[in-house]
């Protein structure tokens, strides 16, 4: 049945990892940021969270380019006490504050993970405002070419340096390192993953367009639609493909394939349409690496053991516990040394 209908949309076949993201790079998201000359954390506070259970460190990271240019934004780590190397997540958020409607903090520590918390908005607002936050500033000059990086690229670029910095500690599991997101987060998520594989997992809630869900035969929202919208998002060579995505020489498993072989677990929402639930579930099957049956499947079931993971619930657009329980119980199911 889904291979029937996966046949009638005339995906592109995968070309590779490096041929996949050089398209994506080119018609997509744009190309990366440039890697910075180097970069350093200031520790702003710390506390006790959680209950006293978990120590709370907000630190800025500044970065210097080879030109010269600084600039910094925020992150928080929560470290749950008394775990020796918590698995570690880094959080795209929508807030800064903690805990919030995507991350339920206490609970987490509870389950001994650590959280890297990283609000987008420090980094670059969600408008289309020509680029001119002071991070945006200090990576580009100019104006935006053709295939130059929107904000979707630019948050999974500061999920990579936050990363950076997580990666040059020996009291976190970064063996197992996960980056997160919700929705338009999601989308970044997943990009950052795709481009960074020292991210062994990447978990994804209601990311539609443009993120898990495939673009032909979208029943929600197109690539019209948010190119329009949110053209700030992604290079302007995208807007080319409103109305015509199926001339699109690519299609949102090629994202899916790039960050797998390792691991990503995909949550939609069944009332979420304006995410296409279905095309979520049809881009998993396409870049094969779920094991599923070869039906729709129905709300509350979950599908964890392929490298490729789907769950579907009931409910709209939001990141509940329930995905979260679902993304934990994933990483315990694949997690290397585990």
């Amino acid at each position: 049945m889904i291979d029937v209908i996966l046949q009638s949309m005339h995906l592109p076949e995968y070309p590779g990892r490096e041929k996949a993201l050089e398209i994506l790079s080119e018609l997509e998201y744009g190309h990366a940021p440039e890697t910075p000359a180097r970069i350093w954390t200031e520790t702003v506070s710390e506390r006790d969270a959680s209950g006293g259970k978990a120590l709370q460190t907000r630190y800025a990271l500044w970065f210097e380019t080879e030109s010269g240019d600084q600039a910094s934004f925020p992150f928080v780590l929560t470290v749950p006490k008394g775990v020796k190397r918590p698995l570690t997540i880094i959080l795209i958020d929508f807030e800064e504050t903690i805990p919030n409607r995507c991350y339920p903090a206490e609970e987490l520590s509870d389950m001994g993970i650590a959280v890297a918390q990283l609000p987008y908005a420090p980094v670059a607002c969600d408008r289309d405002d020509g680029f001119a936050d002071p991070v945006c500033r200090a990576l580009r000059k100019g104006p935006q070419p053709d295939n130059g990086w929107g904000k979707i690229a630019l948050w999974a670029w500061a999920a990579s340096r936050v990363a950076d910095v997580l990666c040059a500690r020996d009291d976190l599991d970064t063996e197992n390192l996960a980056v997160a997101g919700h929705s338009r987060l999601g989308k970044t998520a997943l990009w950052a993953a795709a481009l960074d594989e020292r991210f062994t997992f990447v978990l994804v809630n209601d990311s539609g367009c443009s993120g898990v869900s495939l673009a032909r035969n979208n029943t929600g929202e197109t690539v019209e639609a948010i190119s329009k919208a949110f053209p700030h998002w992604f290079c302007p060579n995208y807007g080319q493909f409103a109305g015509r995505e199926d001339e699109m020489p690519f299609d949102q498993h090629f994202l899916l394939c790039a960050a797998a072989p390792r691991y990503v677990f995909v949550t939609s929402a069944e009332d979420d349409l304006w995410s296409c639930p279905d095309n979520a579930y049809f881009s998993c099957k396409a870049a094969d690496g779920l094991k599923s049956p070869d039906r729709m499947p129905e709300p509350g079931e979950v599908f964890p053991e392929g490298r490729i993971g789907y769950a579907i619930r009931p409910g709209g657009h939001h990141l509940s516990r329930w995905d979260w329980h679902q993304f934990i119980l994933f990483i315990q199911l694949h997690k290397k040394n585990g």
